[in-house]
């Protein structure tokens, strides 16, 4: 599991009263229980700036307050996943987020299978920046729906100036809108901790959270200034594989695979208004 944070500004012009460089220092430790191997973060002024430290580590001499004149902000603590749990790949600052190619830049939370594609420069030995070669190679859709395996994303597309926000469902992400800024985090309890809202149950409260459904992209264009919920991006459906097996005659059947058979519980998505945001 890792950490992401950021913000947005909703327009150019936007103002706060928020010091947006200590709170973004404050959200990437406040993060930090989700990941202190590596931490990083991305503006479209400092670009990619990694180190393999823990956030705690990381923000007080590697965050400047100049960013606090950036659009907006992208930010990641990693947990390296247990199949690259080892001192070369923890401490290579390469193997830390985000993730940039020519036209893309890259959060993610989770952990996958897919298989890499041909023609990308790898900079790394992990299995994020596979996301980002299937970005810049075949665009979002196509790199969204060949995820086998957990995620939850942020990309920012250099070229049209957009942010995407996108969860399968496995890795938790949340956004919430705080005196004129959008907030993101892994969870719900990062904003509030980081945030300190004094309202939160009220009628009108002082904090209030978007809704992220599972596999529908959320976009925020910063051309435009707005949020667009964009069509559903599912996961491929794998090859159907045959076996002869038959388990339990009482069920009268054949199973496709080993997942099929009833004596597993399968993970079932929820359906469209329901949401595995986190509390």
């Amino acid at each position: 599991m890792c950490g992401l944070f950021g913000w947005i500004k909703p327009g150019a012009t936007t103002q706060t009263d928020l010091d947006l460089a200590d709170l973004f220092r404050e959200g990437m430790v406040q993060s930090q229980i989700r990941g202190e191997d590596a931490t990083g973060f991305y503006t479209p002024s400092t670009g990619v700036i990694k180190m393999a430290v823990s956030p705690d580590e990381f923000v007080d001499e590697n965050v400047p307050d100049s960013v606090v004149n950036e659009r907006f902000i992208l930010g990641h603590c990693r947990k390296a996943s247990s199949k690259y749990r080892n001192t070369s790949n923890v401490d290579n600052p390469k193997n830390a987020q985000p993730f940039e190619s020519k036209d893309w830049v890259l959060i993610h939370n989770g952990e996958i299978d897919t298989p890499k594609i041909k023609g990308f420069n790898y900079t790394s030995q992990t299995d994020s920046e596979i996301i980002i070669a299937y970005t810049q190679k075949m665009g979002v859709k196509s790199a969204l729906s060949s995820i086998d395996g957990s995620a939850s994303v942020v990309f920012y597309d250099k070229v049209n100036n957009k942010i995407t926000f996108w969860t399968n469902g496995q890795r938790p992400l949340a956004i919430a809108y705080y005196h004129n800024i959008i907030f993101y985090a892994s969870t719900k309890a990062i904003l509030r901790n980081t945030l300190k809202p004094k309202t939160r149950y009220q009628i009108f409260p002082d904090i209030s959270h978007a809704v992220i459904y599972e596999n529908e992209p959320l976009v925020y264009d910063l051309k435009k200034n707005r949020f667009t919920r964009q069509p559903l991006i599912k996961p491929r459906k794998k090859k159907i594989i045959r076996h002869s097996n038959d388990y339990g005659t009482g069920y009268g059947k054949k199973f496709a695979n080993i997942n099929s058979s009833p004596f597993l519980t399968s993970r079932v998505t929820l359906p469209r208004g329901c949401t595995q945001n986190p509390k």
